[in-house]
């Protein structure tokens, strides 16, 4: 058996095709997949076209993409099996696995679908593709990665069935949820550079903790549930070694660009930031933020100025 895929985060869309690698050049790709037709294509983006060729080949044309960054792309050739399903606000949900594994996939699939109508309605941003496809992938290095309309994830970190414990279905819908949440925090508006990387991660960590309890209510006792998040980095920040949330980065190193403290520590600061102003004013501040700068990228000072307009009090250091 045969699988092919691309992982292009934070800048390894160069080694494919040639671009502007950097999260600040949004594009439009329109792509297309030469291959075996013993197996199938999938891409960010619905299939347009699929055409027969001789020596059982096969070519799959896809739509073209929204204004998106490089490392977002993704491409995955593969034979597995399918389970699919509607939003209550009409995306198409795909859920693909092994043909080993693919009934342990129906968990994911139906939070996923229940996820993003909730994310949609509470930010009052329209998911803006016609899909939204999952995939569980042996032997894939992260837990999971955000790629628009086709998030990949680790078999182990995906798959659910009558014999997993509550710890673990907590910790997928979490996963899910995450992922769920970079389709507007990091997809639709992405930083400016590496440096402002917990504007992706920090938001979508902050909202994971949302995601999972829409899903999960029953798991959750307490409604501060991202409380665990800060006193876990409150420990890692007490260190000689301990980063800033926004630090500079010349270099492009994957462990640079992604640390506990961006994860966490950001999430913490919107937590804070939540309670300090409530959450109808700190979610009016980040709906305007997301439809403002929508298909575009973003620095830290452009949500303080979108958060302010609902405030009484400034929220942003001068």
């Amino acid at each position: 058996r045969h699988l092919a895929m691309t992982f292009f985060a934070p800048n390894y869309a160069r080694r494919a095709f040639p671009c502007f690698d950097e999260p600040s050049f949004k594009a439009t790709f329109s792509i297309g997949v030469f291959h075996d037709s013993t197996h199938f294509a999938i891409s960010n983006m619905p299939v347009a076209l699929e055409m027969g060729l001789e020596n059982n080949r096969k070519l799959t044309k896809f739509e073209k993409t929204p204004l998106m960054s490089t490392y977002l792309l993704c491409i995955i050739v593969c034979d597995f099996q399918y389970k699919e399903t509607l939003t209550d606000n009409g995306i198409k949900i795909r859920a693909y696995a092994s043909q080993d594994t693919v009934d342990k996939i129906e968990a994911a699939l139906n939070w996923t679908s229940k996820i993003l109508t909730y994310f949609e309605n509470y930010l009052n941003v329209a998911y803006p593709l016609k899909k939204l496809d999952i995939i569980s992938l042996p032997e894939f290095d992260a837990n999971g990665m955000e790629n628009w309309g086709l998030i990949t994830f680790k078999e182990q970190s995906l798959l659910v069935d009558n014999t997993s414990s509550m710890t673990h279905k907590l910790k997928v819908a979490i996963l899910v949820a995450h992922e769920i949440a970079h389709m507007w925090f990091g997809n639709l508006v992405t930083m400016d550079w590496w440096n402002e990387t917990w504007l992706n991660e920090g938001f979508a960590t902050h909202f994971a903790w949302k995601g999972a309890k829409h899903v999960l209510p029953e798991y959750f006792m307490v409604d501060d549930s991202g409380i665990l998040d800060a006193c876990n980095v409150m420990k890692q920040d007490e260190s000689i070694h301990t980063r800033p949330v926004i630090r500079t980065v010349t270099e492009v190193m994957y462990s640079d660009v992604y640390s506990i403290i961006v994860y966490k520590k950001g999430a913490s600061l919107l937590r804070m930031l939540e309670k300090y102003i409530t959450e109808e004013n700190f979610i009016k501040g980040i709906s305007k933020y997301l439809t403002k700068h929508a298909y575009g990228n973003a620095e830290t000072e452009y949500l303080w100025l979108e958060i302010n307009e609902f405030t009484i009090e400034q929220v942003r250091s001068e």
